[in-house]
């Protein structure tokens, strides 16, 4: 537009000049002033009072496809730094084009005009996003003017939490200003919670973990009226067990209480547990692990009927071995057989080739079984099977 006023004027300046020349070379003493209005008339323009072309007229732009001309007017930079000349100039027309943004954003304003048409108050030409903006300007007006606040939200003035602009994140309520209402009235409980007052609990503003409740006011009101029990856990009134309202884990009960009931109608026992009754091993009701069982109620029944022996163990009677009742370390066995009987020098598996007692051998050191059947037949005697039970200490009988 510039370039196109200072074109016309010289074109103006040009004309009259060349009009002043010709009038004194015809002999004027004096060259008459130019008649402007009928050099504007064969330039077809018409004077405007603003300044400006009141018809635009075409003029050739830049055919590159990022011009490098100058562009003081509007500085192409940030997020119009990619525009083209057509863009703004349609159809090659220099056109009066306003520096608001409003003037090629309008239908990109979200605001509806609700916040005037001074983009630039808020906005940076870097994008719509790069925000920044001087919240002392809206006076008393709300944030919810311009800002959405979330579902449930409080539905006050958002001033009364909200007073650092920077961050929604920062707020800050004073809660003496509530004058009795309950905390319900803005803060939704999670589920299954106690439905009394809040305030009965919650008397920390700035952190609901922080809860003290004082459980001598809800007189003979059993715990699971407001505390969920863990799965299997007993049916009898809590307070049987709870004393101690601050820590559920100081646990304390009077067994004396129960009667003829046994341990299993509270407790679960291990897998292959005893059977039979546990106060037949658990008196002590403080500690479980604190046994004692009188083994002479069990009459003839073996330790096996209880106990599980290891691998490989001895086969026979448990109480050929096992005297003492308090301690399975603590065995004994009375092995008529002389232990350092020929080569065998107390190994067991001399004899018990297959470690399992009391299957025995003799044949790994007497192998001449032809010898020995030969023998045996003299003396009469055909069943070698059972060699001990001529040869109580190893030796050979008397003949007589």
């Amino acid at each position: 537009m510039r370039r196109i006023i200072f074109i016309t004027a010289a074109f103006v300046i040009a004309a009259s000049i060349v009009y002043m020349a010709a009038t004194w070379r015809g002999g004027a003493t004096e060259p008459a002033p130019p008649d402007l209005t009928r050099v504007l008339a064969l330039l077809d323009i018409t004077p405007s009072p603003t300044g400006q072309l009141s018809t635009p007229q075409i003029v050739p732009l830049p055919s590159e496809v990022q011009p490098t001309v100058a562009h003081p007017f509007f500085p192409l930079l940030a997020g119009h730094a990619g525009l083209q000349c057509v863009d703004c100039h349609v159809e090659g027309v220099e056109r009066a084009i306003s520096a608001d943004c409003i003037f090629c954003h309008r239908a990109d304003d979200i605001h509806n005009g609700a916040n005037g048409s001074d983009c630039a108050t808020c906005h940076a030409p870097a994008g719509w996003q790069f925000v920044d903006f001087d919240h002392s300007t809206i006076d008393t007006q709300d944030c919810v003017g311009c800002h959405q606040p979330p579902v449930n939200h409080f539905p006050g003035a958002c001033t009364t939490c909200h007073l650092d602009t920077t961050n929604f994140n920062n707020a800050s309520f004073d809660h003496a200003t509530l004058n009795g209402q309950d905390c319900v009235g803005c803060h939704q409980p999670p589920p299954n919670h106690y439905p009394g007052s809040c305030s009965s609990c919650h008397l920390d503003t700035s952190s609901f973990l922080n809860v003290q409740f004082n459980h001598s006011n809800i007189g003979t009101q059993d715990c699971v009226g407001c505390h969920q029990p863990p799965p299997n856990h007993y049916a009898g009134s809590c307070s049987s067990c709870h004393l101690d309202t601050s820590s559920f884990l100081n646990v304390q009960f009077n067994h004396s209480n129960i009667g003829t009931q046994d341990c299993v109608g509270c407790h679960q026992p291990p897998p292959n547990h005893y059977a039979g009754s546990c106060s037949s091993c658990h008196l002590d009701t403080s500690n479980f692990l604190n046994v004692q069982f009188n083994h002479s109620n069990i009459g003839t029944q073996d330790c096996a009927g209880c106990h599980q022996p290891p691998p490989n163990h001895f086969q026979g009677s448990c109480s050929t071995c096992h005297q003492d009742t308090t301690n399975f370390s603590n065995a004994t066995f009375n092995h008529t057989f002389p232990l350092n009987h020929g080569d065998a020098n107390g190994v067991c598996t001399t004899c018990h080739v297959t470690n399992n007692p009391p299957a025995y051998t003799c044949t790994t050191c007497h192998n001449d079984q032809a010898d020995l059947v030969e023998e045996h037949n003299d003396e009469g005697i055909f069943d070698l099977s059972n060699c001990v039970r001529c040869h109580l200490d190893g030796e050979e009988p008397d003949d007589d």
